[in-house]
């Protein structure tokens, strides 16, 4: 049923994010958009004091969540101090407001290119998968 109906797929990758509109067993339309989840570690690491990029990565995996409202006002972090073995702590919250406009830019701009007249108008309903590196296979409607 979905063959028929449609799938968008969203793959979020380091340096793009690719879109692959399935519809009628076949592929109908695809898309790389040049940005991608680098440039969230780049985000971390410029934001969080600065960070090594190899740092901001590892707390990006662990800690990120691109829906700030989700992360518990009094949870917090532990992040490297560069060029000291002391780490500082961090409000999660902090991190949130890093991730989330940047995903919410990457997002939108699938959801833009995914949504253009033709393409809605041809494939529409569409079921929409997200996936990528350390992302889970998520699926929304």
């Amino acid at each position: 049923m979905r063959k028929i109906l449609g799938v968008v797929l969203i793959d979020i990758g380091g340096s793009n994010t690719s879109i692959t509109i399935f519809s009628e067993a076949s592929i109908k339309h695809t898309a790389i958009l040049p940005v991608g989840g680098n440039y969230l570690t780049s985000d971390i690491s410029t934001g969080l004091t600065p960070l090594p990029l190899g740092e901001a990565e590892k707390i990006k995996i662990k800690y990120g969540c691109a829906m700030t409202s989700m992360i518990p006002k009094d949870e917090t972090i532990r992040v490297p101090s560069l060029g000291a073995e002391k780490t500082a702590k961090v409000s999660r919250q902090i991190l949130g407001r890093i991730v989330e406009p940047r995903v919410e830019e990457i997002l939108n701009l699938a959801y833009n290119e995914k949504l253009s007249v033709s393409v809605l108008k041809i494939y529409s309903p569409l079921e929409l998968f997200l996936t990528g590196g350390n992302v889970a296979f998520a699926r929304y409607q």
